[in-house]
């Protein structure tokens, strides 16, 4: 059985445990960058702004 995420990361041959744990790491990661850049803003403003 082939499993396919495209969108997700590579193709999983059987392993849909695998491709989950993928796509939970490219979440978390994508939640920290955005995170990190939510901080700088409100860092910055608050500099910018006392």
């Amino acid at each position: 059985m082939l499993w396919s995420f495209s969108a997700a990361g590579p193709y999983y041959k059987g392993s849909l445990n695998a491709a989950i744990q993928d796509l939970i790491h490219k979440a978390i990661a994508e939640q920290d960058f955005v995170h990190l850049h939510i901080t700088r803003i409100r860092t910055a403003k608050a500099a910018a702004n006392p």
